[in-house]
């Protein structure tokens, strides 16, 4: 088992490695942080972000909703939220950006009109 600062600092590891674009390698460290940290919202994150970037939009509202369960992020509601518009789920995006009150945050507010949420 990993500690939070280790799941943590495995996660910062794997959010590197996909700015550099080294998804599979990001994607091995995320799911190794979860197999010893499946509490981890971070690794929930990591993985939400990881299937938003590949496309799985669905598999990525799966990840965020898990990540937001553990621990509430604006960041990780808000791609929640986008992955939910992306898939179609129109109605559900808007009764999750109203529950979390994310609309609350300017730049969100701004993303969400974007969105047309």
């Amino acid at each position: 088992m990993f500690s939070n600062e280790e799941a943590h600092a495995m996660c910062e590891l794997a959010h590197q490695l996909m700015d550099a674009g080294r998804l599979d390698d990001a994607r091995l460290v995320v799911e190794g942080v979860l197999r010893h940290a499946p509490n981890s919202a971070w690794a929930w994150y990591a993985a939400g972000r990881l299937a938003f970037d590949a496309g799985d939009f669905q598999r990525a509202a799966e990840f965020l909703e898990q990540a937001c369960g553990r621990q509430l992020t604006t960041e990780a509601a808000m791609l929640w939220v986008e992955a939910l518009v992306v898939s179609g789920r129109h109605a559900e995006a808007r009764q999750l950006g109203a529950k979390l009150g994310i609309r609350r945050d300017p730049e969100c507010a701004s993303r969400l009109d974007a969105m047309k949420v």
